[in-house]
């Protein structure tokens, strides 16, 4: 059955999409070279410009503690691992945002986002 031909359009389609570091790994264990595989554009995009990847970079877990004491009451989720977002507006009745992408937690919500949005 093709599924794109069905003219039912969700209300909130993208409401539970959320990243799920739990499920990744079980992913990346049952499917074999796909870690590499994905993480080789990224290399190649750094490479390119020069620019060293930042998930090759060695760890200093002095700085990691230091850095978590010292933002242990501002930043509570600045350390959780980041998402990037793009918003785009399907009315015309808005005016654009001026950054289009935003990086968030990756614990953020929909509701979350949309409190953002609205504040904007």
């Amino acid at each position: 059955r093709d599924l794109s031909s069905c003219a039912v359009i969700h209300n909130a389609p993208l409401q539970y999409i959320s990243f799920d570091r739990t499920m990744q790994d079980i992913v990346y264990k049952l499917v074999p070279n796909l870690q590499e595989d994905e993480m080789t554009p990224q290399r190649d995009f750094y490479k390119s410009r020069n620019i060293p990847c930042p998930k090759d970079m060695p760890q200093n877990h002095d700085d990691d503690e230091k850095m978590l004491e010292a933002h242990a009451e501002s930043d509570f989720h600045r350390l959780d691992e980041q998402v990037n977002v793009s918003l785009e507006c399907m009315s015309n009745n808005f005016k654009n945002l001026q950054r289009r992408f935003i990086r968030c937690s990756s614990q953020a919500t929909i509701t979350h986002l949309k409190k953002w949005v609205a504040k904007k």
